[in-house]
């Protein structure tokens, strides 16, 4: 019969295994060549596709999860220690395959990967604290025996929602960088916006009467982000011309978004070494919109630095899609990219003109 001592002693074990998984997360291993004895056998000439790795990721989180809900189920008053030994002892295995999928996720840059290492971390973390959580519940004194508990189940609500987040993950590489792609076209809308209002903004104070200057001090304290004064007639004519220039690169963005959405986007589009490139250049797009929008506020020193290193970067991009195409095997798709790039460009150079012209 389990003793609480045997049970408490292989909470701790659990809980080093799940510290070594975590520990492989955060320095760079060699890929293993061979999997734990349980797991199915692999190759150990080539890395495992990252969709595989994704899904037997969430597969063993998934067990991991349904092995906690038993514990908290036997913590139950009245508490089986023979239960909760029994579901202790097949979690040491649960994490070893996970540490395995930890070694073979990619150091490569991808997103999905990085986005498993995060989600993986997070469930380790919330997983470490429900172990600490049940030692407390198993060795609580009578007295504070319903508060441990209920901090127990608590704790396994938390790991019940990150494996629920988990699952959600991309399916694979495309996906990831498409939910990227997203979040930047997210990031420039609210860059436009911003750039928006400030002309809005500009434009009403500028039909408004002036004030006498009063409390100046206190005024400049509130806010050292803000305008100092109102856009002039060329300020606010250099913002329109930006807001147009970053909307141009917004929907460079947001045509790559369209063209890869299943169920047949061009193979050109989506091969690995364009998906690298594409998120290089859109990543520099994401923090250069911000740097847009900080420098349209007066006196707009930097403005024609950030915009040309804006619009070079967006060249950048589109050239890359360019070269994409040009070598896909329907002509279709490249005559139609090509195209459509083109029109781009045009509406790209009025754009650049109108700014400079200022």
């Amino acid at each position: 019969m389990a003793r609480l001592e045997q049970v408490l002693q292989l909470v701790s074990t659990v809980d080093e295994a799940a510290a070594t998984a975590l520990a492989s997360l955060k320095q760079p291993r060699p890929l293993p060549t061979s999997p734990p004895s349980s797991s199915p056998s692999t190759s150990s000439s080539a890395p495992p596709p990252l969709a595989d790795v994704r899904s037997d990721f969430v597969a063993h989180l998934q067990t991991l999860n349904k092995e906690i809900t038993a514990i908290s189920l036997a913590l139950k008053p009245p508490v089986s220690l023979e239960a909760v030994k029994g579901t202790l002892d097949k979690l040491v295995p649960i994490l070893d395959k996970l540490r395995f999928v930890f070694d073979c996720l990619p150091r490569d840059g991808s997103v999905l990967a990085k986005k498993i290492t995060w989600s993986a971390q997070e469930c380790l973390e919330a997983f470490q604290s429900y172990l600490a959580s049940t030692a407390s519940t198993l060795s609580a004194p009578p007295a504070s025996a319903k508060k441990e508990r209920d901090s127990q189940l608590i704790a396994t609500k938390a790991v019940w929602a990150v494996v629920e987040k988990a699952a959600a993950l991309p399916q694979d590489e495309l996906d990831a960088e498409r939910a990227s792609w997203r979040d930047t076209l997210q990031l420039l809308d609210d860059c436009l916006d911003e750039i928006k209002e400030l002309s809005q903004e500009a434009e009403q104070g500028a039909d408004e009467p002036e004030e006498e200057e009063e409390d100046a001090d206190e005024d400049d304290d509130e806010d050292d982000f803000g305008s100092s004064r109102p856009l002039s007639a060329p300020e606010r004519e250099r913002a329109t011309a930006a807001h147009l220039l970053l909307r141009l690169s917004r929907l460079l963005v947001n045509r790559l978004l369209t063209r890869t959405a299943p169920p047949s986007p061009p193979a050109a589009l989506v091969a690995p070494a364009f998906l690298a490139s594409a998120h290089s250049l859109i990543s520099r797009l994401s923090a250069l919109a911000d740097d847009l929008a900080a420098a349209l506020e007066p006196p707009q020193d930097e403005l024609g630095e950030v915009a040309d290193e804006l619009g070079g970067v967006a060249d950048e991009l589109a050239a890359v899609i360019e070269k994409a195409v040009d070598g896909a095997d329907d002509a279709a798709v490249t005559a139609a990219e090509k195209q459509w790039l083109a029109m781009w460009r045009k509406q790209r150079d009025t754009a650049r003109a109108k700014l400079e012209a200022i």
